[in-house]
């Protein structure tokens, strides 16, 4: 069934996202003294992540607490059938493709391009990956701890409290609440897919199977930042190049089309949770 108005909630939206940046800012102090501590970026990076879950934690307990029996609800394991956890991990693989459909697409077009005349125009491509602690480092923090705090705080806390307003707004705001705490690079990416998993989060009534493709997506992406080497610069629209990027917007758009249709089905998820819903 369908989330509707009635369940929304009124979580303190501005105070959330205060402690949210908040976390994030001690997170990049941590980070910074562990850089110039002479420690690998990367390792500071992820390491200096692991101090906001207890900060999250300790300065938003009145607010989890208040609102326990909505959280409870939308992380009722009756949502994970074997049916609605394949089509979560669906979804994020389908994102990831999209991704990087409209990213061959539009540098195969000329709209993404590295104008320096020195650069490798390749394609040339190559799969390497760092020791196995390094990428259990990555998934442990982009692909767990990440997914459960961003999907809490945005498809949970921000999308119900504007779900008031209406469905569109709820998705819309929130998406835009979620981007703008990524890098100004990913802010596009980050927007669209926060409109995806906000409809998966609103239809299946629940947080865990939106937790469940966003892992699946960062995981992906580490994989990507890790393991994935890849330089295509094309110089010049040939026939040949434009038919690849068609074929490579296609195959995004595609896998937008059939995400949609995933989110969309009222079967994913939980069956009625409104006697649960409100904290």
């Amino acid at each position: 069934m369908y989330a509707s108005q009635s369940e929304s909630i009124r979580a303190p939206i501005i105070a959330i996202l205060i402690i949210e940046a908040f976390a994030l800012i001690a997170r990049s102090y941590l980070q910074l003294e562990l850089i110039e501590g002479n420690h690998p970026v990367a390792w500071a990076k992820n390491i200096s992540y692991l101090i906001v879950p207890p900060i999250l934690m300790a300065m938003t307990f009145p607010i989890l607490r208040q609102h326990r029996h909505f959280l409870a609800a939308r992380f009722s394991l009756s949502s994970l059938t074997l049916r609605s956890l394949g089509i979560a991990i669906l979804v994020g693989i389908l994102l990831r493709i999209a991704y990087w459909g409209q990213l061959i697409g539009f540098s195969a077009l000329g709209i993404f391009r590295n104008d320096d005349p020195t650069a490798i125009v390749g394609p040339l491509f190559s799969f390497s990956c760092p020791p196995n602690g390094t990428i259990l480092l990555y998934l442990l923090v982009m692909s767990l701890l990440v997914p459960i705090i961003e999907e809490v705080i945005n498809r949970g806390f921000l999308l119900y409290s504007f779900l008031n307003r209406g469905r569109l707004v709820a998705v819309v705001l929130s998406s835009i609440l979620f981007a703008v705490f990524h890098s100004s690079a990913s802010i596009p990416s980050a927007f669209v897919g926060g409109l995806f998993l906000a409809v998966f989060a609103l239809n299946s009534r629940s947080l865990l199977l939106p937790i469940v493709a966003h892992a699946t997506f960062n995981g992906l992406v580490v994989l990507d930042w890790l393991c994935l080497r890849g330089t295509w610069n094309p110089q010049e629209l040939t026939v040949q190049v434009v038919g690849i990027g068609l074929l490579a917007l296609i195959i995004a758009i595609l896998a937008m089309l059939t995400n949609s249709k995933l989110i969309g089905q009222k079967s994913i998820g939980t069956e009625c949770l409104s006697q649960h819903s409100l904290g």
